[in-house]
């Protein structure tokens, strides 16, 4: 009995020590379990700091309490006895310290377990609830935390563990709405939280809502003057909002924070440009790099800065410090090239180009730009063997590849273009322009077979790209495959009415393979109205005559041909065909006779007087 007696004081000790599960009823207040006071049993630290950092860090900060955090075992989950236990009759704080010590051991599940009984026992404690969705939240069970917490807050709207876990648990889920509005009463909660005003800042402008981001910065910048990282963040969230002296005013303050700070300068120099004072912005950044200031974004962008300006002598300048700060910037390289020759300083461009060479004589991108300024001063032996150096150096130097195409085409080697321009669609699958060049190096070759794929596939990626549909409809053509060419050349004119290329390529091909001659002819009238005095034009004209057997007209429109074109071999060769088809035998014959002189084909023409001659 004595025992007895001892037990039920030891109880009553224990009682008095430690307030009522039911606050002595009605709502819990217990001082262990309520929410608002239960932080060395729920977590409170973790889920502070996910107040003060972002939903991100929360999961890691709960997970990290819970034993399962970023490199730690997953947890078991096989039953314990929590429940054994609860049903001989273990009360609501037992089963709660119970739990507790379960998931700080890893038992997941019998820490849930322990919760869930205790939370049948007490079902008005908000301070088991919120225990419940920290489990939850642990292993990722969203749904399952949103359900605990809004339990939770249901019975104490200032829980503050369980808003911040709604919170986390919305955005996991994307409503970031619904995260927002917990935010919103978190901050309202702890007005001094800067942290939070950051988190509710961003996801504002998550959100598109810059003009309630701009002020729930501003107060987190006001509780915490000397952040460097809060400084940047407002200079950057004015500049998105165009404030540009504020934004200037933010930033200036965080590079007194920090000097030298990359980010803050790079940011400071884009807010100086976007107010229209580019000068001070390069000056901000050649200031800092003769301070000794070496980074590589800050010379990058005073480059691309003078380059936007079209300041092209500044811009060769600084692109030099560049690729002598940094000579393994093949961007700045092959950029630095193209600025030597916007500023119509090909020749320095080529000394700074051989010097750097010299240098480094295995820099691939060195050799090709060297390449294209040679080509640009029309070395084209000197361009080809630099070109040839960067392509052997790295074969997969697709712009080296192009460039050697370019030139072997400017050199009269189809055969080696074509085999660059094959590298190079390549390395370039999606580049149209590339399979276009291949396409006409094919043509060149006299390889209009070979043409048609890459053409196809020029337009496949560029549709309406009408050079590529006009080099298609010549293939074609040349392959005799006429139906289709004329299909080509009708959806090139039903692109561009205005293009009389295209209307006397179909004119002229039709009345030389003497097809559709009055749609022949149709078209090449057309086309000699959009440019009258194109002599290869009003040749067609008079060819479709020919064959429509107009004679005296295709004889003036072809006399005509030749004064505007000049001793044409081709108008020569047509002109001798009418003339002898009207019995004008001499002018026949000393007409094709000045087509050989000009380099008409000497079989056909050599045909054409023994037939006349004999008779």
């Amino acid at each position: 009995m004595r025992d007895r007696l001892g037990v039920k004081r030891l109880r009553r000790e224990v009682a008095a020590k430690t307030p009522r599960l039911d606050g002595g009823g009605g709502r819990s207040r217990s001082a262990v379990l309520d929410s608002s006071r239960m932080t060395r049993h729920v977590g409170r630290a973790g889920a502070r700091s996910f107040s003060r950092l972002s939903a991100v860090i929360a999961t890691l900060a709960v997970a990290s309490h819970l034993g399962c955090g970023s490199g730690a075992p997953r947890p078991r989950l096989e039953p314990t006895l929590v429940v054994e236990k609860a049903a001989r009759g273990e009360n609501a704080y037992g089963l709660f310290l119970r739990g507790c010590r379960l998931r700080d051991e890893g038992e997941v599940a019998g820490a849930l377990a322990a919760f869930q009984a205790a939370a049948a026992l007490d079902p008005e404690s908000p301070g088991i609830q919120t225990a419940i969705a920290q489990v939850h939240h642990a292993l990722g069970e969203h749904e399952k935390v949103i359900a605990a917490a809004e339990r939770a807050v249901a019975l104490d709207p200032s829980a503050q563990s369980a808003i911040e876990l709604l919170a986390s648990s919305y955005l996991a889920r994307g409503r970031v709405d619904e995260a927002i509005a917990k935010y919103e009463d978190l901050v309202a909660l702890e007005p001094k939280n800067g942290a939070l005003r950051v988190v509710l800042a961003s996801l504002y402008l998550r959100t598109g809502r810059l003009e309630r981001a701009i002020p729930s910065l501003e107060e987190a910048v006001r509780l915490a003057p000397a952040s460097h990282f809060l400084r940047l963040r407002m200079g950057k969230l004015y500049a998105e909002a165009r404030r540009f002296e504020d934004a200037e005013r933010e930033l200036k303050e965080a590079l007194a924070l920090r000097p030298g700070h990359t980010e803050t300068i790079l940011t400071l120099g884009s807010v100086l440009e976007g107010a229209g004072r580019p000068e001070e912005a390069a000056g901000l950044f050649e200031r800092l790099i003769d301070e000794g200031l070496l980074s590589f974004d800050v010379e990058r962008a005073l480059f691309a800065l003078h380059l936007r300006r079209e300041s092209w002598d500044d811009a060769i300048r600084a692109g030099e410090r560049v690729t002598r700060d940094f000579p393994d910037d093949s961007e700045t390289l092959r950029k630095l090239g193209e600025t030597y020759a916007r500023a119509g300083r090909v020749s320095d461009g080529v000394a700074h180009f051989r010097a750097f060479t010299e240098r480094a004589p295995d820099d691939a991108v060195a050799w090709s730009t060297l390449g294209g300024l040679l080509y640009e001063e029309k070395d084209l032996p000197a361009a080809r063997a630099a070109i040839e150096n960067a392509v052997r150096l790295d074969r997969r130097l697709a712009v080296a590849w192009v460039t050697l195409g370019v030139i072997a085409s400017s050199m009269d080697d189809p055969a080696a273009a074509i085999e660059a321009f094959r590298a190079a669609s390549g390395l370039l699958p999606e580049s149209a322009e590339v399979f276009f060049f291949l396409g006409v190096a094919e043509l060149d070759a006299d390889h209009p077979q070979d043409a048609v794929a890459p053409l196809r596939r020029a337009l496949e990626l560029r549709p309406k790209s009408e050079k590529a549909l006009l080099s298609l409809g010549v293939a074609l053509e040349k392959s005799g495959r006429i139906g289709e060419a004329a299909d080509v050349f009708r959806q090139l004119i039903e692109l561009d009415p205005k293009s009389g290329e295209a209307r006397n390529y179909l004119g002229y091909m039709l009345a030389d393979h003497g097809l559709r001659l009055d749609e022949a002819l149709v078209e090449i009238e057309k086309a000699v109205a959009l440019d009258p005095d194109n002599g290869f034009y009003v040749d067609s004209l008079g060819w479709v005559l020919f064959r429509l057997g107009r004679l005296e007209e295709a004889t003036t429109h072809l006399e005509r041909a030749l004064r505007l074109a000049g001793d044409d071999p081709t108008i020569l060769d047509h002109l001798g065909d009418v003339y002898a088809r009207r019995g004008m035998n001499g002018e026949a014959i000393a007409t094709w006779k000045r087509a050989l002189e000009r380099g008409a084909d000497r079989e056909r023409i050599s045909s054409k007087l023994n037939t006349l001659n004999a008779q």
